[in-house]
């Protein structure tokens, strides 16, 4: 895929939009299937993803919670070229991710760290730069992992506030506890992941997606 890079054929620059739209169908899914707890279907996220404000005999939650995702994800798309770490906290007032001063001011610190580090690469014309050269796709992939982590870790100090404590309480209300508790620090890092992207747009490696399933898989694994 990087080799082909710049596109300019008209054909692979179709199939170049056609798989933006696809990829932000199938992450907008996701995302609204962890802020809903509810089975979102792809055709849901497509008529979501096309304009619609309602989907006739569908829960007007799934919809809000698309038309949210929608706009965190529209939002941050202006970070590859921008590099304001501010974006992120405006994608997650979209997704209505509530983040306490002092772990959104940690995200912010962080993501400007790493700008200035893909700053000064460029400038040095470093390993962060658009080679093709398989050990530094790896290294800008690596790279886009490691700060993947480091901000999941800031932000999952701030998701256990949420935990609370199951004493007291029934198998099945403690079950229903611990995937309450789940969802809301999936939720909290959906910011996260979105920047991610971003960020290895900006180093010139391919965005990736993940289902809801693996990001509650990958928060479980954290922990």
């Amino acid at each position: 895929l990087i080799a082909l890079w710049p596109l300019i054929e008209a054909m692979q620059m179709d199939n170049d939009a056609k798989y933006a739209e696809n990829l932000q169908v199938r992450i907008t899914r996701a995302f609204a299937r962890i802020l809903t707890g509810e089975d979102v279907t792809v055709p849901d996220a497509e008529f979501v993803y096309e304009g619609a404000d309602e989907i006739p005999g569908r829960p007007q939650n799934i919809v809000d919670a698309l038309l949210a995702a929608n706009d965190a994800y529209d939002t941050m798309t202006g970070y590859a070229e921008s590099g304001d770490a501010e974006l992120i906290i405006e994608a997650a007032n979209a997704l209505g991710v509530d983040w306490d001063s002092e772990t959104a001011e940690s995200v912010k610190e962080a993501i400007a760290a790493v700008e200035a580090q893909v700053e000064a690469d460029a400038e040095a014309d470093g390993r962060l730069a658009t080679s093709a050269e398989p050990a530094d796709v790896a290294v800008r992939f690596a790279t886009a992992l490691a700060v993947c982590d480091a901000l999941l870790g800031v932000v999952a100090g701030d998701a256990a506030d949420t935990s609370g404590s199951a004493d007291g309480v029934s198998v099945d209300d403690s079950a229903d506890a611990a995937d309450s508790v789940a969802a809301s620090a999936a939720a909290k890092v959906l910011p996260i992941l979105l920047y991610v992207n971003e960020l290895r747009e900006q180093c010139s490696v391919p965005r990736i997606c993940l289902t809801d399933k693996q990001i509650l898989d990958l928060i479980e694994a954290r922990a």
